[in-house]
C-alpha cells in the first residue's frame, strides 16, 4: 500500500521520511493503519497550522536549495503564493536583483552541504516598500535518513530601524541644541562677546597653569568715558548701538586667541594668553585710537575708553588680578580718561 498525504507547503516531499513516519506496514491491520494514517494526518495539519500562525516569515529548502515549504507570512511580506514558488530556488526570485541572487544561492548551497548557520541585516525591496530584515537560515541533516536541507526566517525590522533614524535625528537635534544653549549661556547677548561669566572661569584656568608652569599673561579693563551721560543724552538704544560698535572694535583689535568679555555695564574685559604687560599696553592703545577714530556719539563727538592693563604675577588669585587691573582703570580715569594705566 503507498499513501500519499496532500499538504499546501509542499510541491515534493523530502525524498526519505523521518522515524516519525516510519512503521511496519506488515504487522498492521487495515483498521490499525488506517487510524495511524488519520492521526499523523492530523499531526501534520496541526504542525501546519501552528508554522501558519507564526508571525514571521519562514521558508525549507531541500538538498538541491529548491523551495518546499513557506508560511502566511512570507507569502504576505514578499506578496507572493507559495505554490508558485515551490521546486524554484532563490535564482528565480524576480524581486531581488541579479546580483543577490547569486549571492544567496551560493550561500543556500555551502550551508545545506555543511551545515552552517547565516545570519545578517539585510535590505528587501517588496511591493510594500522596502523593509528592513534581520535574517536566520541553517542548513539541516535528518539524522535517521541523512536528508539535507536548509530552514530559515526573516525578522522584519522596519519599525525599529525607522525609531533608530528618529532617535538619532534627535539626538543631533539636542546635542546641537545643547551646544546652543552653552554658548548662550557664556555669551553676553547684546554684543554677542563673551559674558562674565565665560571669562571668570578662564581666569581660574589660567590662574591655576600660570602658577604651576610659570606661564604669563595680561588682563584688560576697558570702561567707556561717561556713558551713562551718553544714555541719558541719546536714550538706552543709542547706547546699545554704541555698545555693539566697541565690541566690534575689541574683536579687530585683538587676537583669536584672545578672551574679549562684557563684564557688565559699559566695562570690558580682555583676556590675553601668553602676553606681557609691555605688550598689553600695546593692544590697549591701539583699542583706545580706533575707538576714538572709529566710534561716534549720534552728535558726531568721538567715544573715548579708558583702559587698566596688568600682568599675571606669582601666587596671583583672580581677585588680586581683578583687583589690581581695576585700580590701574581707576588710575586711568582719575587721571582724565581717554588713557591706558598699569
Amino acid at each position: 500500500m503507498v499513501v500519499h498525504f496532500s499538504s499546501p507547503y509542499h510541491r515534493k516531499p523530502f525524498q526519505n521520511c523521518s522515524r516519525e513516519f516510519q512503521f511496519p506496514l506488515s504487522d498492521m491491520t487495515n483498521v490499525d493503519l488506517l487510524a495511524e494514517l488519520e492521526r499523523l494526518e492530523r499531526k501534520l495539519h496541526f504542525l501546519e497550522a501552528i508554522i501558519d500562525e507564526l508571525p514571521n516569515p519562514i521558508f525549507v529548502k531541500d538538498s538541491a536549495a529548491e523551495f518546499c515549504l513557506f508560511n502566511k507570512a512570507y507569502e504576505q511580506f514578499f506578496q507572493v503564493q507559495r505554490e508558485k514558488l515551490n521546486g524554484l530556488t532563490v535564482l528565480d526570485l524576480d524581486y531581488l536583483d541579479p546580483e543577490e541572487r547569486e549571492y544567496y544561492q551560493r550561500e543556500d548551497l555551502n550551508a545545506i552541504e555543511n551545515g552552517t548557520e547565516v545570519h545578517y541585516e539585510a535590505s528587501y525591496a517588496t511591493p510594500t516598500g522596502k523593509r528592513h530584515t534581520l535574517y536566520w537560515s541553517k542548513g539541516i541533516c535528518v539524522p535517521a535518513s541523512g536528508e539535507k536541507g536548509l530552514v530559515g526566517t526573516i525578522v522584519d525590522i522596519s519599525a525599529q530601524k525607522r525609531l533608530e533614524q528618529e532617535l538619532l535625528a534627535k539626538s543631533t537635534e539636542l546635542e546641537q541644541t545643547l551646544k546652543e544653549l552653552s554658548r548662550l549661556s557664556q555669551t553676553d547677548s547684546l554684543t554677542e562677546l563673551h559674558n562674565r561669566r565665560f571669562l571668570e572661569d578662564r581666569l581660574q584656568e589660567y590662574v591655576s597653569v600660570s602658577n604651576r608652569y610659570g606661564q604669563t599673561f595680561s588682563l584688560l579693563m576697558a570702561d567707556l568715558d561717561h556713558f551713562k551721560r551718553i544714555n541719558d543724552t541719546f536714550g538706552h538704544d543709542a547706547g546699545d548701538k554704541i555698545l555693539k560698535a566697541f565690541a566690534d572694535i575689541l574683536r579687530c583689535n585683538c587676537r583669536n586667541c584672545d578672551y574679549c568679555a562684557r563684564f557688565g555695564g559699559e566695562e570690558f574685559m580682555l583676556f590675553l594668553p601668553m602676553t606681557r604687560a609691555e605688550d598689553a599696553r600695546m593692544t590697549a592703545e591701539r583699542i583706545r585710537l580706533a575707538t576714538r577714530e572709529g566710534c561716534f556719539l549720534p552728535d558726531g563727538h568721538c567715544l573715548t575708553v579708558s583702559i587698566g592693563v596688568t600682568e599675571f604675577q606669582a601666587g596671583d588669585t583672580p581677585d588680586t588680578l581683578k583687583k589690581r587691573v581695576d585700580q590701574a582703570l581707576y588710575q586711568a580715569k582719575n587721571n582724565g580718561r581717554d588713557q591706558v594705566a598699569g
